[in-house]
């Protein structure tokens, strides 16, 4: 007793700002007091006199560790541990009991409940304070491993946002090297690519020159091994592994190494650490190694799609150039209706045909009236209207009246859409300008016209023509008969009465005559 006492009135001169909080719950005034000068040299001292009062100040004040007794009125240890437990702030508190009971039914159920340890009284103070000491040296070691790790994990996930954002290969490597190097805290880092049956060696981040520019067969390094194997390796004395080209490594710091595929699957590189004194990588090291090298890959993914959708962009970006200048050439806009949204989209061409500002947005349907004739705008609703109701195509001619008063003539075709269960969702469709077929049309039917009426005309003069040719030639023939039948009748004549006094030719001469 005199030496409890002695050590209770102990001054605490040694307890620090930042020590480790101690919460003491025993309901025995002397004992609480006396536990409690026991740790104030070593340990901030919170004192509790139930399980009730002992509950909220452990969820209030956060301590590193509670001492508390089993038998206490108003809530006993036993059900204050359920308590602290059911609570995530304090499911993980390290909780020492102390009880005057010794049956190993209790202890059985304590530890059952989470009980780090159990003391028996009386106690040793000297072991009391190892105990304590013990449980608070580990829970701050975990703490403290925990917030490593929890930055470790902050500093991945930065990197992997950087990586997510990366659009170069230079730029990749960059943050990648940095990360690894800072995370493993190795002496040195490579990024290393597969290259047509080679380990390229591409970059690094060292104390010394490694290997940056090189090529090697992926059978004679090391990363060419990590990557044909797909798994990584770890190597504590690079002297003594066979899969390690000495003489590769003689002019470098190295010592000890770590490998990790780039790639699970499919290794497409490698990431190697590099110690300068003996070290066998830790799994934690390796993990992280690893994550980077995971995190990479996605990266060099990335990359590629990135690539892919460059190209895929320029293609569209000229296709949409070819298909603009065509339809430009053609004359032909399309068009598209989404129903639900009522959103509507129009080419370049539309905006043209229908003379409408580019920068505005595309009509909408009800718009769409004014760019119309009163009488091209019903036949052409009618149709859109079928379309929607029926799903038909249609197609049909219209006249457009501009903004600016000019007028054009269009065709306008359109299909529509349907759903699962049938419903019309969309229409789509072409403008195609054909006001240049309209004017020849038109001129084809005024030529015809013109042409009508001159074959009339033309008809008429030679009706006329053949009339005075016809009374000409009545007279022309009256005329020349008159004499035609005096000499006819002087022919006959002679042919009667001088006939034997004509030769055989005068004869011939007078009958033709006659004929």
């Amino acid at each position: 007793v005199e030496e409890l006492g002695l050590r209770a009135a102990q001054p605490d001169e040694t307890r620090e700002a930042d020590a480790p909080l101690i919460l003491v719950v025993e309901d025995n005034v002397d004992m609480n007091e006396f536990i409690a000068a026991t740790l104030r040299p070593y340990y901030r001292v919170a004192s509790a006199r139930n399980g009730r009062e002992g509950l909220d100040k452990a969820l209030a004040l956060h301590p590193d560790l509670v001492l508390t007794d089993v038998m206490m009125p108003l809530m006993d240890g036993e059900d204050m541990v359920k308590a602290l437990r059911d609570q995530a702030v304090t499911r993980d508190l390290p909780i020492v009991m102390l009880t005057a009971r010794a049956d190993d039914e209790l202890r059985v159920r304590l530890f059952a409940l989470g009980v780090q340890d159990y003391l028996g009284k009386p106690f040793s103070t000297d072991e009391l304070l190892a105990r304590i000491g013990g449980l608070v040296a580990s829970r701050r070691r975990t703490v403290a491993e925990l917030g490593r790790s929890a930055e470790r994990l902050r500093r991945l996930a930065q990197v992997v946002e950087k990586i997510a954002a990366v659009r170069d290969l230079a730029g990749l490597m960059e943050i990648v090297r940095h990360a690894v190097r800072e995370l493993t805290g190795a002496d040195g880092i490579t990024l290393v690519l597969r290259e047509n049956g080679n380990c390229h060696y591409a970059d690094e981040d060292a104390i010394g020159p490694l290997w940056k520019g090189q090529r090697c067969p992926l059978e004679s390094c090391i990363s060419g091994w990590t990557m044909l194997n797909r798994e990584a390796a770890v190597i504590e004395d690079i002297y003594v592994d066979p899969r390690i080209p000495y003489a590769a490594y003689r002019p470098t710091f190295v010592k000890s190494l770590s490998m990790v595929p780039i790639g699970r699957e499919h290794p497409v590189g490698a990431i190697g650490c590099y110690w300068a004194e003996r070290h066998r990588a830790s799994v934690d090291e390796l993990e992280l190694q690893q994550a980077l090298a995971d995190a990479m890959s996605v990266g060099l993914a990335n990359l590629d799609l990135y690539r892919a959708m460059d190209a895929a962009r320029l293609a569209a970006e000229q296709v949409a150039a070819v298909l603009t200048e065509a339809q430009q050439l053609a004359g032909i806009g399309n068009w598209t209706w989404d129903i639900a949204s009522g959103r509507h989209h129009w080419s370049a061409e539309i905006y043209r045909i229908y003379g409408r500002d580019p920068a505005l947005p595309a009509a909408v349907y009800s718009e769409v009236k004014q760019y119309f004739t009163e009488e091209s705008w019903s036949h052409l609703a009618e149709t859109v209207e079928q379309a929607l109701a029926q799903g038909l195509a249609y197609e049909c001619d219209a006249e457009v009246r501009r903004p600016d008063g000019g007028h054009r003539w269009i065709t306008a075709r359109g299909e529509a859409t349907r759903d699962a269960a049938g419903k019309v969702v969309s229409l789509h469709g072409t403008v195609q300008d054909i006001t240049a077929r309209k004017l020849a049309e038109e001129q084809i039917r005024s030529l015809n016209a013109g042409l009508e009426q001159r074959v009339v005309e033309r008809t008429a003069e030679l009706s006329a023509a053949n009339q005075e040719l016809d009374s000409f030639a009545y007279a022309t023939s009256h005329d020349l008969k008159v004499p035609l039948v005096s000499l006819q009748g002087m022919a006959g004549l002679l042919a009667e009465e001088c006939s034997h006094q004509l030769d055989e030719q005068g004869r011939h001469y007078v009958e033709r005559i006659v004929a």
